[in-house]
């Protein structure tokens, strides 16, 4: 008599989705063998890179980036954008 039911919502895991995340300073790191591997394109004095190319959907903005760099990602967060714009590079929204 005194259990009146479940209580509380549970999200299907189909509708939960994971976002990969990678830093800037990660990402600054590997833009060497991005280059080498042809997963990243030299454009005039900047480096172009799709992230979903490498696995990756947001960029987090923990670290700096030496280069410029035009990211293309599907979410940034307001620092990445910051710093990327900092050092001449942009971000690209897919």
């Amino acid at each position: 008599p005194e259990h009146f039911g479940k209580r509380g919502f549970k999200r299907p895991a189909e509708l939960s989705k994971k976002i990969k995340t990678i830093n800037l300073n990660d990402l600054d790191q590997l833009t060497e063998k991005l280059l080498q591997k042809n997963l990243a394109v030299k454009e005039g004095d900047s480096i172009k890179v799709n992230l979903k190319k490498i696995g990756y959907d947001k960029l987090l903005g923990s670290g700096k980036a030496s280069k410029a760099l035009i990211v293309e990602a599907k979410y940034f967060s307001k620092s990445a954008i910051k710093k990327l714009e900092e050092t001449g590079g942009k971000a690209v929204s897919i």
